[in-house]
């Protein structure tokens, strides 16, 4: 008889550090920019700048571990609505 282990009903809490900077990140030259308020120029300014940085997953990962603390803004390339749509697709069940 094989006998298999319920499944967990809790995902294991990640922690996540914030990642090390360097002060040279396109985001450390000036904040403000990665908090577009509903301006596409200013949002495609804050992506690219993502995409050219040497943190962008750590970023990303950390901004995902900690969606309170990063509900606004840019942060690894993706928005609120990006990372919330992520986060539960990450969360939904295994087809």
């Amino acid at each position: 008889m094989i006998v298999t282990a319920p499944a967990p009903t809790t995902r294991p809490v990640l922690v996540v550090p914030y990642p090390p900077t360097t002060g040279t990140e396109p985001c450390r030259t000036d904040p403000e920019d990665w908090f577009p308020e509903k301006n596409p120029a200013a949002l495609a300014r804050a992506q690219l700048g993502c995409a050219e940085c040497p943190i962008r997953i750590a970023c990303l990962a950390w901004a995902l571990a900690h969606p309170r603390d990063a509900a606004h803004g840019v942060w690894g390339g993706l928005t609120p609505e990006d990372r919330t749509s992520l986060i539960a697709t990450l969360a939904a069940p295994a087809a």
